[in-house]
């Protein structure tokens, strides 16, 4: 049981006319804000708008420019983009884009909510003097509207502008008692908490994600977005439209009870390039972006609505302070299962005994305790040996010794064995490198694929064969002299880099080949070195790191999986996916 509140005791004491009369107080003051009248931009419009032509209609007065209109403007409403024939132009063309949004202008052909959106907030994300602007106009549309799916409809595009920009300061209070003197409305406060919040924040470079349209359409304030792990689970975040990869990680290693959120990363997988995020950027800017190139290159159709398939994953990205066994969690969420490809591909260079231990310690992340499976070795040595070891020695002699070496670990756990996997590679030079695999043209004493494995140590230019290290064998100079870099890209981006003219470095196909995107266009690439310093620390950082290598046995990654969005990403996302394994 629980005491009364004081409030609730003193109308317990009231007698019945006192009862009354206290409700009769109480349905006035109700009334009276009922009745105060919504504030519009008519004072606004005095000082800062053109002159008001003549209305339509024979007797009709001067136009309303600060009210509803289904009459397309054939100039801004500010008086200062009148002058200027390029954003007057955009504009006129942005107000007819909120008239078709908003259900008041005819249309011959059904436009995709998100084209017009783009053509609404585009322009101002690009040209900050039209922010006001666009600001005005769909506060005009939503004042003297007696259309209630129309005024919805502005409600909707006011929700979206209040996350994407702020007015000027002149426009500020008029915008801010705009949304305070219409209590009622079920937007109307989270647009004055948005509006607050980008007051604080850096305004977004691109219009509004079709995830976030889709949520407004749907009256959810709320977006949720799944974001996938290297050990195949994934896991739903809420994401606003001002978050920020950065916040978004730490929220990620937060709710995953990490040690610690550095090192780690958001990666965005389409079907032609894996990209990492950069972490000051907006999420749904970076989404924007990655999708958009996609589109280009696929050449939609304007008109045409295609959700464009994507998957978000959250990994490692630099291994600095890396200690397996210090968090286990992360060993096993992303440690174990972003290494694990690259030790079976054949990457890192080990001794025969190492081989034989890390295969005993696979075969019981496998198969657990289950001896019944010894049978099954030969045919599962793949998974357990590196590509260049299975020829070593005959498929019994392997099952010999990884049988052997199994028995050595008994009473291991599986997650046991994975931790005790990491801590052999972690002793290895290569162990947390990123790896491309490239084809040279040059060096008639290298073979044609060589490796570059970058890490937090630099940079080693590896000869598959025997796997070390010629960077460090022949010099800096040897190499920077004989191996001069055309460029290491897809075929896509070579169009809009500037490269060097001769192609001494050629791409090779591979999954683990990074796709580098034209978010910033590094300078002209002349030699290894320079090739290099870009690529680790130069502006295309972001654009630079590969996907994980793909598990074996069909399991989930970067490389191998994509993700069809259905636009279901707020309340319960429904993010569909598949392999190609």
């Amino acid at each position: 049981l629980v005491k009364p509140t004081s409030v609730f005791q003193s109308l317990l004491n009231l007698s019945p006319e006192q009862r009354k009369t206290a409700i009769q107080s109480a349905q006035k003051e109700e009334t009276h804000m009922d009745r105060v009248a919504p504030m519009s931009i008519k004072e606004f419009s005095f000082e800062y708008f053109r002159q008001p032509g003549k209305a339509v209609g024979r007797g009709a007065g001067k136009e309303r420019l600060w009210a509803c209109s289904r009459d397309p403007l054939k100039q801004p409403l500010l008086k200062s983009l009148v002058g200027n024939s390029d954003l007057s132009q955009q504009a006129c063309l942005s107000f007819i884009a909120i008239l078709k949004y908003m259900g008041d202008y005819p249309v011959k052909h059904a436009r995709s909510p998100m084209e017009l959106t783009d053509q609404i907030f585009g322009p101002p994300t690009q040209h900050e003097e039209l922010r006001d602007e666009t600001f005005c106009q769909i506060m005009k549309q939503m004042t003297s509207n007696n259309n209630r799916l129309s005024l919805e409809n502005g409600w909707q595009l006011l929700w979206l502008c209040c996350g994407l920009f702020p007015p000027s300061g002149a426009l500020l209070r008029h915008t801010q008692r705009f949304l305070e003197s219409r209590p009622r409305e079920p937007l109307a406060a989270d647009c004055l908490q948005r509006l607050q919040g980008m007051l604080r924040m850096s305004p977004r470079k691109l219009p509004p994600h079709q995830v976030e349209i889709d949520a407004i359409q749907q009256n959810s304030t709320q977006i949720f977005h799944k974001v996938h792990f290297p050990n195949d689970t994934e896991e739903i975040f809420e994401v606003a439209t001002a978050t920020k990869i950065r916040d978004l990680c730490h929220s990620i290693a937060n709710k995953l009870m990490l040690v610690s959120p550095d090192g780690y990363s958001l990666f965005v997988k389409t079907p032609d390039k894996v990209v990492s995020l950069k972490d000051e950027d907006y999420f749904f800017d970076c989404l924007r972006q990655i999708t958009d190139w996609s589109k280009k290159a696929k050449k939609v159709k304007e008109g045409v609505q295609q959700s464009m398939p994507y998957v978000v994953f959250f990994m490692r990205k630099l291994w600095f302070n890396v200690s397996p066994g210090r968090d286990v969690l992360a060993d096993l969420t992303f440690h174990f299962p972003q290494e694990l490809p690259k030790y079976l591909r054949g990457y890192h260079r080990c001794t025969k005994e190492d081989v034989i231990n890390l295969a005993g310690l696979l075969f019981r992340v496998k198969v657990d305790t289950d001896r019944s499976q010894f049978v099954m070795i030969p045919r599962m040595l793949k998974d357990l040996l590196p590509t260049d070891q299975l020829k070593a020695a005959s498929p019994e002699d392997w099952k010999k010794n990884i049988i052997a070496s199994y028995n050595k670990q008994a009473g291991m756990t599986v997650d046991e064995a994975k931790v005790a996997f990491l801590k052999v590679i972690s002793q290895w030079p290569t162990f947390g490198c990123t790896f491309f695999e490239v084809k040279q043209t040059s060096m008639p004493k290298l073979p044609n694929i060589i490796r570059l494995a970058i890490s937090k140590q630099g940079v080693m230019v590896i000869d598959p064969r025997n796997k070390t290290n010629r960077r460090r064998s022949e010099g800096r100079r040897t190499v920077e002299r004989r191996l001069p870099v055309n460029n290491v890209l897809s075929e896509d981006c070579r169009k809009t880099t500037p490269l060097a003219p001769c192609p001494f470095l050629l791409p090779l196909q591979h999954s683990t080949a990074p796709e580098i995107s034209p978010i910033h266009t590094p300078p002209p690439v002349t030699s290894l070195d320079s090739f290099l310093s870009h690529l680790l620390w130069g502006p295309a950082v972001a654009c630079l790191t590969p996907g994980p290598s793909p598990p074996p046995n069909g399991q989930h990654s970067s490389s191998t999986l994509e993700g069809q969005t259905d636009g279901n990403f707020f309340q319960h996302s429904t993010l569909e996916e598949k392999t190609a394994c």
